[in-house]
């Protein structure tokens, strides 16, 4: 069956980090508030909306790091179900 999980995870390893980032920021069942947040962010900041992060003072290539690793923990975890 072809879900929104396994879309976002194909999307992931077929290296479309921000079409995959897209699908995961809205996913609320095993990802923590933060890191909700974080790939929120991720995906603002991909979409062009990096200057403003910049302004406030983020670090837009860390949080972009960082999502990729939840991401990245995220399929795991999955894979190991």
């Amino acid at each position: 069956m072809i879900t929104k999980t396994s879309i976002a995870i194909d999307k992931f390893r077929s290296g479309d980090f921000k079409g995959s980032l897209a699908l995961f920021q809205k996913f609320k069942i095993g990802i923590s508030k933060d890191d909700q947040s974080c790939l929120r962010i991720a995906h603002e900041i991909l979409a062009g909306q990096s200057l403003f992060y910049k302004q406030l003072s983020y670090d837009v290539d860390q949080i972009v790091d960082d999502a990729e690793i939840i991401i990245t923990k995220y399929v795991n975890d999955y894979d190991n179900r």
